[in-house]
């Protein structure tokens, strides 16, 4: 139980911080699914995907009146990874440093959209269709898209 409590105490922590920085005009970087991006299917031509979204995004913008800039970073963890992900997540777990080191020195391609003013996301209202429209501004920002199946 005392974890529990330290893990929930840690995350209204880590909100408040994140609320603060924003009204005092900072930046902050989210990753909304708060997931590892993985194959639904371990075919070649499939991308990784990040899951559905929270919306804490969307509730931390309402309440900050902060505007968005979009950002998507190209790339996926590599296909052993992915078999890994099938296997079970001690497995996929074990192969998350693999995945960190063989990234040294590579270049990571990372593609910047046009800033969302709050008053854009304002007028959408619905928590849940704000942080669809956030998902599909930053997934237009994908420069090879490809639709799974």
């Amino acid at each position: 139980f005392s974890q529990n409590r330290s893990a929930a105490l840690a995350n209204i922590n880590a909100r408040k911080e994140a609320e603060n920085v924003l009204k005092n005009e900072g930046l902050i970087v989210i990753f909304p699914s708060g997931q590892i991006a993985t194959k639904q299917n371990l075919k070649l031509q499939t991308k990784a995907d990040d899951g559905d979204w929270k919306q804490f995004v969307s509730k931390l913008i309402i309440k900050t009146q902060s505007p968005v800039l979009p950002s998507y970073f190209e790339g996926q963890n590599s296909q052993l990874y992915q078999i890994a992900n099938k296997i079970g997540q001690t497995f996929r777990y074990s192969l998350l440093m693999y995945e960190l080191t063989r990234k040294i020195g590579d270049t990571i391609n990372l593609h910047f959209g046009k800033v969302i003013p709050f008053s854009d996301l304002e007028k959408i209202g619905n928590l849940i269709e704000i942080t669809k429209h956030i998902r599909n501004k930053t997934y237009s920002l994908d420069p090879k898209p490809v639709h799974n199946n």
